[in-house]
C-alpha cells in the first residue's frame, strides 16, 4: 500500500463562533492541499467548530451534522479538494448533546461519527457520554477514532486495533500543564497496539484553559516521527506507511499478535502465601 499523506491542523478556535471557524477550517484545508498536492487526510482538534469552553452555549451551538450549514460547507470543500477530513463539533441527537468527531470523505460524504466516551468533569453538565467506538472504512484504510481523554485509556485503542484499525486518530483539547501526559498517551497507544497514531491538539488560551498544542505522530513503535510546537498554530505534514507498520507488528511491535486474553481477569491474580514460600 502506498504511503498516506496526512496533515495535522493544530489550531485556535474562535469561541462560540462557528461562522469564523468554518471559514478557517476550509481555508486550512485548501492551504494543506496547496502545500501537499498528494494529501489524503487532514485532521483538526476536538470541538474545533465551536471552541471548547462554550458552557451552556453548547445547547444552541450543537447541530445535527446532516442539517448544519457549517458542516455542509466543510463537506463541500472536502469534495472539491478530494480529501478526507476529521474534525470535532458539538452534536445534537435524540434530545441529547455529544462531544463528537466527524469523518468526511473526499466526495463530501459522512463516513463516521464518534461520540466521546470518557468525558472529563467540566464536560459532564453539557454532554452525554458516548457508549461505543468508531472504526471508519475509508479509501486510505480503516481509521480508529479517539476523542481527547479517550486516548488516556488503553482499552478503546486496543478494541479498535483488534477490530482491524490500520491507524488511530486522536483529536484533542488537551491543556497545560499536562503536555507530557498528552505525548505519553499518544505514544503509548501507538506502542500498545503496534499502530501509528495521529494526535492533533488545540493550542493557545481560551477562557480558563491554555491548550498545550504539541500535535504529533507516533509510529507503530511509539516513536515520535513528527511533532508541532506547544504554543503556535501550525500545519504539520506527515506520511504514514502502513506496510512498514505491518512489518513492525510482525517483528518487535507484535503485542496484538501475542495477546493472552485468557489471563486478563481478576480471577487470574495470584496472592502468594509467604508461609508456603510464595509458591502456588
Amino acid at each position: 500500500m502506498p504511503e498516506i499523506h496526512v496533515a495535522l491542523a493544530q489550531s485556535r478556535a474562535a469561541l462560540a463562533d462557528p461562522d469564523r471557524n468554518t471559514v478557517r477550517i476550509c481555508q486550512t484545508m485548501r492551504e494543506a492541499v496547496a502545500g501537499d498536492p498528494a494529501l489524503r487526510l487532514i485532521v483538526f482538534p476536538e470541538l474545533d467548530l465551536t471552541g471548547y469552553e462554550c458552557g451552556a452555549r453548547f445547547a444552541d451551538l450543537a447541530v445535527m451534522p446532516e442539517e448544519s450549514k457549517h458542516i455542509s460547507h466543510i463537506r463541500e470543500t472536502a469534495a472539491n479538494l478530494g480529501i478526507n477530513v476529521i474534525f470535532g463539533y458539538p452534536e445534537k441527537a435524540n434530545g441529547k448533546l455529544y462531544n463528537s468527531l466527524l469523518v468526511v470523505d473526499g466526495r463530501g460524504e459522512i463516513l463516521g461519527n464518534h461520540r466521546k466516551v470518557h468525558l472529563i468533569p467540566p464536560e459532564i453538565p453539557y454532554f452525554t457520554r458516548g457508549d461505543c467506538y468508531t472504526l471508519c472504512q475509508t479509501d486510505i484504510g480503516k481509521l480508529g477514532l479517539l476523542n481527547c481523554w479517550d486516548t488516556a485509556f488503553p482499552e478503546p485503542a486496543r478494541l479498535l486495533a483488534e477490530a482491524g484499525a490500520d491507524f488511530l486518530v486522536a483529536c484533542a483539547a488537551w491543556e497545560q500543564p499536562y503536555v507530557e501526559q498528552w505525548v505519553l498517551s499518544v505514544r503509548s497507544r501507538a506502542f500498545d497496539n503496534g499502530l501509528p497514531v495521529v494526535g492533533v491538539n488545540r493550542v493557545g488560551p481560551e477562557v480558563t484553559l491554555d491548550f498545550c498544542g504539541t500535535s504529533l505522530v507516533a509510529d507503530a513503535m511509539g516513536s515520535v516521527v513528527q511533532r508541532a510546537t506547544f504554543d503556535q498554530e501550525q500545519l504539520l505534514y506527515c506520511r504514514i506507511e502502513l506496510d512498514v507498520s505491518l512489518r513492525l507488528r510482525e517483528k518487535f511491535a507484535s503485542q496484538i499478535l501475542e495477546l493472552q486474553k485468557h489471563t486478563y481477569s481478576l480471577q487470574r491474580i495470584i496472592y502468594p502465601d509467604a508461609a508456603e514460600g510464595g509458591l502456588r
